[in-house]
């Protein structure tokens, strides 16, 4: 299984909806609120659990997931996939932990720029690590 985390930069247009409540940087201007959410695929890196928060970022929600079966793939604009996935396999190869910084493609189509942290681990279950 690989557990997924999702934040949104600030300055991109879909932050106002996320934070409508924008907390003022401090003096050195350094910090400021992002939105995030997570997800956890399974093997076959289908989504298999969402927060609430899954639905902002992506307009799927916890049933649109159920019933379609969405998976990562799903998820990465299309003529960037080759290079998503190469990029995630090379982290994979020298650890269990992946940062990234991609576009996602929402359900109605519109894309949103992305910084993920996803980490492979083991599940106890299935007495297999999944990716």
């Amino acid at each position: 299984m690989a557990q997924v985390l999702i934040f949104l930069a600030p300055g991109y247009e879909e932050i106002e909806m996320l934070n409508p409540d924008p907390v003022e940087p401090d003096a050195s201007g350094h910090f400021h609120t992002m939105s995030y959410s997570r997800y956890l695929l399974d093997e076959d890196d289908y989504i298999i659990e969402t927060d609430e928060h899954f639905a902002d970022f992506t307009g799927y929600s916890k049933e649109d997931v159920r019933r379609s079966s969405l998976s990562q793939r799903d998820l990465i604009v299309e003529n960037d996939r080759l290079e998503y996935f190469m990029n995630v396999e090379e982290q994979l190869s020298h650890g269990d932990i992946v940062y990234i910084e991609h576009d996602i493609r929402k359900k109605d189509g519109r894309k949103v720029h992305v910084f993920c942290c996803g980490r492979r681990f083991f599940d106890v279950a299935s007495k297999t690590i999944h990716t």
